[in-house]
């Protein structure tokens, strides 16, 4: 069964939300085939070369992107199915999403899956969410929440755990179930990786009351790391600034130690 040009589309812009590098040029027939000017093009992305073939495409209108994707959800549902019989379905975006979700009195992760229309959890969302990037923070949780009032916050209440799997928890299929959160924390990466995350978060709920976490003693932490900083990356870095003040801040120690660090550290 042939494969219609227009089902990697979704690939594309899972890949670009996340900030992973694609092949523009490609990218860029996928959406002259479903009818994307080159004025929308131009109005929707900003390139950078990343390497051969590799580009890192910036998004300049949120909104109108968040259309784009949604527009191709059902094609993408329609085209698994397709895929699979094809021997393919690799190649295709899912079309559902799950996430692991614990706290303190529910220490047994509990699945949060999202199958057609609706999201289903099995227990009640607390107030808060607490975001982490890494497998190990999630699975440590009390040393993961003992960890909080030295990030600035000592929440009185239960705090839902929410394992991001990486960047995972930018897609915006994940969107609606996060909006039940009064509150999202971040506790990601503090390095370019994370800040992208929290970037895309934010710019995808605009509203949303949202912080990026990191402990009272970063600048220290970061000197002490051996992971230097990229010199492209740390130009780069340039572009994330505005988002919060703690990320000003984050970007300001990152570029002054040329250091970066994982959030394993913190347990």
């Amino acid at each position: 069964m042939a494969k219609t040009p227009q089902t990697r589309l979704p690939d594309y812009l899972e890949k670009i939300a996340a900030g992973k590098p694609v092949n523009y040029s490609a990218f860029e027939k996928q959406l002259e085939l479903a009818g994307i000017t080159d004025r929308q093009r131009r109005d929707l992305f900003r390139v950078k070369l990343a390497g051969p073939n590799r580009h890192i495409v910036e998004i300049l209108d949120q909104v109108a992107f968040n259309k784009l994707q949604n527009r191709f959800v059902q094609q993408a549902l329609t085209d698994r199915v397709s895929a699979a019989v094809a021997g393919n379905s690799h190649r295709v975006s899912v079309s559902g999403a799950c996430l692991l979700l614990r706290r303190e009195s529910v220490p047994h992760p509990q699945v949060v899956l999202f199958e057609g229309q609706e999201w289903h959890c099995p227990v009640k969302p607390a107030e808060r969410a607490l975001l982490v990037e890494n497998l190990e923070n999630f699975l440590a949780l009390a040393r993961t929440l003992a960890i909080l009032p030295d990030c600035g916050w000592c929440p009185s209440e239960p705090v839902d755990l929410l394992y991001a799997a990486g960047n995972q928890i930018t897609n915006a299929i994940l969107q609606p179930f996060l909006s039940r959160y009064a509150e999202l924390n971040c506790l990601f990466d503090p390095d370019p990786g994370g800040i992208h995350m929290f970037r895309t978060l934010r710019q995808r709920m605009p509203q949303f009351s949202m912080r990026f976490l990191y402990p009272r003693d970063i600048e220290a932490r970061l000197a002490a790391s051996n992971r230097l900083l990229d010199v492209h990356v740390r130009t780069d870095l340039i572009n994330y600034t505005g988002i919060s003040p703690e990320v000003d801040r984050l970007i300001a120690l990152l570029r002054r130690t040329n250091r970066t660090l994982e959030q394993e550290t913190y347990i």
